[in-house]
C-alpha cells in the first residue's frame, strides 16, 4: 500500500504542475497563445453540451469497467465455469465490440448518416440494450442470460463512443490537450468507482442486482444525450451572435 501511496503522491505532483505550466501544444487563434494557460478553455468544456456529451460517453465506459473488472468473479463463482471459459468471454466481448464498429460503419455508408445522426441511432441501440439487460436479469441464474446482456452491450459501446467523441471534439479543436485530459478523466474514474459499488452488491446481493446495476449504466445514456442535443445550439448562436450573423438562420442550416 505504501508504494501505490507513494505513486499517488507523484501524480498529484505532476497534476499540480500541468495545471500551472502546461499549455496547448498548437493552439489555433492568438488569444489561446497569448493567454497560454492549460486551464483557460476549461469552461468551454464544462459547458452544459460538452458535458453532456461526456456524461453519455461515461456512462457507456462504466457497463465496460464494470463487466471488466468483476467477470472473473462472476463467472467463476457464481456461475462455476473454468478460467479458460471466462477468457474466453473476455475475448468475445473485445471481437463484439470491434464488430459493432464495423456495422454501425456500414449502416452509417449505406443510409447515409451523418455523424450527429449516427449518434443518436447509437444512443438509442444502448437504451434498447439496456433495456433488453434489465429484462434479461430476471434470468440472472442462468449463464446465458448474463452472457446475452454482456453480449448486446458489447456490440453498442465502441460504435457509440466513435461519433460521440467526435462531437465533442470537434468545437473543443483549439483546447484539444484540456478537453481529451477531461474526457479521459470523467470516462475512467467515476466508472472505475461505480464499479466497485457493483462489486460489492455482487457479493451480497447477488448476480441479479449486479446485472440491474450494469444494465443502469446504459439506461442512463439516453437521458444525458438528450441533455446534449437540448444544449448543443447554444454555444454556436452565441458565437454567431458576436460575429455579428444571424444566429436563427444559421441554427436553421445546422439542426
Amino acid at each position: 500500500r505504501f508504494s501505490f501511496f507513494c505513486l499517488a503522491v507523484v501524480w498529484a505532483a505532476s497534476a499540480a504542475y500541468a495545471a500551472r505550466y502546461m499549455v496547448e501544444s498548437c493552439p489555433d487563434n492568438d488569444d489561446a497563445k497569448a493567454e497560454g494557460i492549460y486551464l483557460s478553455g476549461i469552461w468551454r468544456i464544462l459547458a452544459p453540451a460538452s458535458l453532456c456529451n461526456l456524461l453519455t460517453q461515461m456512462c457507456a465506459m462504466t457497463s465496460f469497467s464494470v463487466f471488466s473488472a468483476n467477470i472473473g468473479y462472476v463467472a467463476q463463482v457464481s456461475y462455476g465455469q473454468s478460467s479458460i471459459a471466462t477468457a474466453t468471454i473476455l475475448l468475445v466481448w473485445a471481437v463484439l465490440d470491434a464488430l459493432g464498429v464495423g456495422v454501425m460503419q456500414s449502416i452509417r455508408s449505406a443510409c447515409g448518416m451523418s455523424i450527429l445522426q449516427t449518434g443518436r441511432f447509437t444512443v438509442v441501440m444502448m437504451a434498447l440494450s439496456g433495456i433488453l439487460s434489465m429484462v434479461l436479469g430476471i434470468y440472472a441464474e442462468h449463464l446465458w442470460s448474463y452472457l446475452i446482456a454482456c453480449f448486446s452491450q458489447s456490440l453498442c459501446l465502441a460504435a457509440a463512443l466513435v461519433p460521440l467523441n467526435v462531437l465533442y471534439s470537434e468545437p473543443l479543436e483549439d483546447c484539444a490537450g484540456l478537453a481529451a485530459s477531461v474526457e479521459l478523466t470523467l470516462k475512467y474514474v467515476p466508472p472505475c468507482l461505480y464499479s466497485m459499488i457493483c462489486t460489492q452488491s455482487l457479493i451480497h446481493s447477488g448476480v441479479q442486482s449486479y446485472m440491474n446495476l450494469q444494465s443502469v449504466s446504459y439506461l442512463a445514456c439516453p437521458l444525458f444525450y438528450l441533455g446534449y442535443e437540448a444544449f448543443r445550439l447554444q454555444p454556436m448562436a452565441t458565437s454567431e451572435a458576436i460575429a455579428g450573423k444571424d444566429p436563427d438562420k444559421e441554427l436553421v442550416l445546422t439542426g
